[in-house]
């Protein structure tokens, strides 16, 4: 009821299982429906979900999520050509008058999501991701109505097929409206380089959009997490505007570039 409240969807699952000697609950065959059709693909599904807990404070009963693993995780997000999606609203009663509604406040210690993937209308994205220090939140403000939302992940590693994992820490802020994506702060922290950013997506049928960013790349670590083995050492520096559309693929970028000590070596030129 708790999840179906507060997506406003309806929830699925085989079965359900908590072992108390190690505080960990095990959910199997979750399916959550939006408002796709019926017989299309539901808006999430997980073979498998486990969630450790950690007791903190018996006295203040107070218990963490210690740990969460997804198996075979498949989202599908459904977009229409007049921008309505398959995402429902929180269920908000009639008499609630608060304007905002708080759908979920989490700190999670660990976290793996394992052979996942995002259907985003016909486009299937992999999602391979695991990481340490979650912090997520998300609010339904009626009035738009939209979404608010924030995420902070302290280390994080994307598995990416026929490219080297990426690792970095992510933070950012979000407003998802109907047919529109507002991100209006996004920061990635590698190892030594970093990356701040801002932009927003419209109309999600058929994206496109603008953003403004700034970067600081070492060119070592841009060669590894890239794959851009020319590129040897030295930093650089980058801070300026873009464009991009989905269809057809379009990217436009103009500002400042700086680099010092760039060294760049191809046999072949």
């Amino acid at each position: 009821d708790e999840v179906e409240n507060a997506t406003g969807g309806r929830a699925e699952l085989a079965s359900y299982s908590f072992e108390w000697n190690s505080l960990r609950a095990q959910v199997h065959g979750f399916v959550l429906h939006g408002t796709e059709a019926a017989g299309q693909e539901p808006l999430f599904r997980a073979d498998a979900i486990s969630v450790g807990l950690n007791i903190t404070s018996m006295l203040r009963r107070e218990i963490n999520v210690a740990s969460v693993d997804v198996t075979r995780p498949r989202a599908h997000i459904l977009v229409r050509p007049d921008g309505t999606s398959n995402i429902p609203g929180p269920r908000v009663q009639k008499t609630h008058r608060d304007p905002i509604d708080q759908i979920f406040e989490l700190k999670i210690g660990r976290f793996t999501i394992r052979d996942g993937s995002v259907l985003y209308n016909s486009e299937t994205i992999p999602l391979d991701v695991s990481g340490e220090g979650l912090r997520a939140g998300l609010t339904y403000e009626i009035a738009g109505p939209q979404y608010r939302g924030r995420i902070g992940v302290s280390d994080l590693l994307v598995s990416r097929p026929l490219a080297a994992p990426l690792r970095a820490a992510a933070q950012s802020a979000f407003l998802f409206r109907r047919n529109q994506i507002v991100v209006s702060s996004l920061r990635l922290s590698l190892p030594e380089s970093s990356i701040e950013a801002s932009g927003q997506v419209d109309d999600l049928a058929s994206p496109h959009g603008n953003f403004s960013a700034s970067a600081t790349l070492l060119a070592a670590e841009l060669a590894r997490s890239f794959h851009i083995p020319e590129l040897k050492t030295g930093t650089v520096q980058w801070s300026g505007n873009g464009s991009f559309r989905a269809r057809p693929p379009m990217l436009a970028i103009d500002g400042r570039f700086s680099g010092s000590g760039v060294s760049y070596r191809n046999p072949a030129v």
